[in-house]
């Protein structure tokens, strides 16, 4: 199984989001614990935006976040690496593409 083939399966979720962060006002949480997620890998664009809010509320909700550096991005790089060096070690655990991918063939 390639992630692009499981990505087709009937196990993807789709959350339309209203707010920067997908939480709040979805039913992303009631759909992760119905399936048995507890793991949460973030990868996506305005890092102190959308993915801080993401992150910061999957942490509260008690699910392991996993942050990934090199496929996260902020028009600003200065705030950007700001997040990654002070706030994202303290909610989530900084990984990179290479890494999880690593982890994914090797849970295979």
């Amino acid at each position: 199984m390639t992630i692009a083939d499981d990505e087709k399966s009937h196990n993807v979720i789709k959350v339309t989001k209203h707010n920067p962060g997908a939480f709040f006002g979805t039913d992303l949480d009631l759909q992760l614990r119905r399936r048995g997620i507890d793991t949460i890998i973030l990868t996506g664009v305005v890092t102190g935006n959308g993915i801080y809010a993401t992150a910061l509320d999957a942490f509260q909700y008690g699910y392991k976040v996993i942050v990934v550096e090199d496929a996260i991005t902020d028009r600003d790089q200065q705030l950007h690496e700001m997040f990654f060096t002070k706030l994202f070690p303290k909610i989530a655990l900084v990984s990179s593409t290479d890494q999880i991918l690593k982890e994914i063939e090797t849970s295979l």
